[in-house]
């Protein structure tokens, strides 16, 4: 039986998981849809049946309702999502009714996820140790999270609570415009009063801000725990990757792995998830939490196992697979080629 997987918003990196789940250990057959808001996605070259979706103007429940729809019509076994967690995840009881599981948490656990500063909270309960942060709204309060941080001996950054990060991430730097720093590769560096300014402007014109996380720009490395678990937590695998420039290490680091497993399983964790940390002052801090698969998830299959796959088993077969335990000890070096598409 061939296996219909859906990728929602699947953007270049999801190339990696099409192949990974064509070229699956079991040979078994699969067929992959893809969906995006632009259809000049690369993607859309690489996947069986591609297709637009919704934008970010769409509401959850809009969005929900698009993916029933989608799921009836193709007959979509799996869904492997990439945005739009806590809307697939409210209608995860409907796409059951239709034969398809949905690889995310629970709903709360969705929502919780997609604010960076309830994550924190929720991990503090949890007894694991997030970095100081503020939430701000406004040029005024942005300018004194960052006078504070400063005050107390940190370099601060800013990005939002919500969605990805790494394209709106700035890190605050009133050298940002010197002429030694134009001379060098550029960075997401930007200067407190050309921030702030950009922020009061927002407010005179009656712009909706959205919530900004301000917090100490953290030490490397940064350790990314990629995790296959059961939707009740259970961790099956766990990978750490250590990320230094164009490299990344798979290590056996026991306080990383210590604080993805209590998350994955406190929280709990679902199918494929990814936890972020990074130092300050020496101490390992949570960073971030993503329900779903990390963009770079690909890596870990140097350690011989094949996390997408595994986890669309988990999906599919409904059992638990016995999982082929990733070697550590690894180093990977990331690099670029052409595909032509004609």
């Amino acid at each position: 039986m061939t296996i219909n997987i859906w990728i929602n918003r699947a953007g270049p990196s999801r190339i990696q998981a099409m192949r990974m789940l064509r070229n699956n250990p079991d040979g078994r057959a699969v067929t992959i849809h893809a969906t995006r808001a632009n259809l000049s996605n690369p993607s859309q070259h690489f996947c069986d049946v591609g297709g637009r979706e919704p934008g970010s103007e769409a509401t959850d429940e809009e969005y929900g309702q698009f993916a029933v729809d989608y799921v009836r019509q193709h007959k979509i076994n799996v869904i492997i999502p990439t945005s739009r967690i806590a809307a697939l995840a409210a209608r995860s009881a409907k796409l059951a009714e239709l034969g398809c599981v949905v690889m995310t948490p629970n709903w709360r656990i969705a929502k919780v996820t997609d604010s960076k500063s309830v994550t924190y909270r929720e991990a503090e309960l949890l007894g694991i140790k997030t970095p100081p942060h503020f939430t701000v709204y406004t040029a005024s309060e942005f300018s004194d999270a960052v006078q504070y941080l400063r005050a107390v001996g940190y370099t601060a950054c800013v990005k939002p609570d919500t969605g990805w990060a790494a394209s709106s991430f700035r890190i605050i730097e009133d050298s940002a415009t010197s002429m030694d720093s134009l001379l060098t590769s550029v960075k997401p560096i930007v200067d407190l009063e050309t921030y702030a300014t950009a922020l009061h402007k927002a407010e005179i014109e009656g712009r909706d801000i959205p919530p900004l996380i301000v917090m100490p720009y953290l030490d490397e490395p940064e350790w990314s725990v990629d995790m296959l678990s059961t939707p009740e937590g259970n961790v099956l695998a766990a990978v750490p990757r250590a990320k230094s420039g164009w490299y990344r290490e798979f290590r056996d680091e026991a306080e990383a792995l210590a604080i993805a497993h209590r998350l994955a399983e406190m929280m709990p964790l679902a199918y494929l998830s990814n936890v972020q940390m990074r130092y300050l002052k020496g101490e390992l801090v949570l960073l971030e939490v993503n329900p779903r698969a990390s963009a770079g998830i690909f890596h870990t299959e140097a350690t011989g196992v094949n996390l997408y796959w595994e986890a669309v088993k988990l999906a599919f077969d409904g059992g638990v697979p016995a999982v082929p335990q990733p070697r550590l000890g690894g180093k990977v070096l990331l690099s670029e080629r052409a595909v032509p598409i004609n």
